[in-house]
């Protein structure tokens, strides 16, 4: 995350789907696994930040509305720990991919949250896994 202080910005690019399930490319060393803990990481070490510039999307202009706050990036991390944390014990539980996205039982905090990716995310944690030590799962 590059910040700007004298904007009171934060660049977070690809880290921050906004109100979205993360997208995770595991081909160029992404981990779902430990996002939860680098966006803590951001949220308790970053001061100073009113909006954050996301990786993808329109410029405000173009969005109808201006780019997410600091307190947006700080509930997406939330959602971010919360959704790993289901999919994780779904996992561990020996549920299918299917079985872990239709019993996500997320707050209801999260319901503007789009979830069409979350099989997509879900597969990429199980991948991920599957090939980590047993420490790491």
């Amino acid at each position: 995350i590059v910040v700007l202080p004298h904007a009171r910005l934060a660049f977070a690019g690809d880290l921050f789907a906004e109100k979205s399930v993360p997208v995770i490319d595991r081909a160029s060393g992404g981990s779902l696994l430990a996002l939860p803990q680098t966006l803590a990481r951001a949220v308790a070490e970053i001061t100073g930040v009113d909006r954050v510039i996301t990786g993808h999307g329109p410029a405000p202009t173009g969005r109808g509305r201006p780019w997410p706050t600091w307190d947006e990036f700080r509930e997406y991390a939330d959602f971010t720990r919360e959704f790993v944390s289901a999919a994780r014990t779904a996992c561990t539980n020996g549920r299918s991919v299917d079985e872990a996205v239709s019993g996500l039982n997320l707050p209801v905090k999260y319901k503007d949250y789009r979830m069409d990716g979350a099989k997509a995310a879900i597969e990429a944690l199980y991948a991920e896994m599957k090939e980590a030590s047993p420490a790491a799962r």
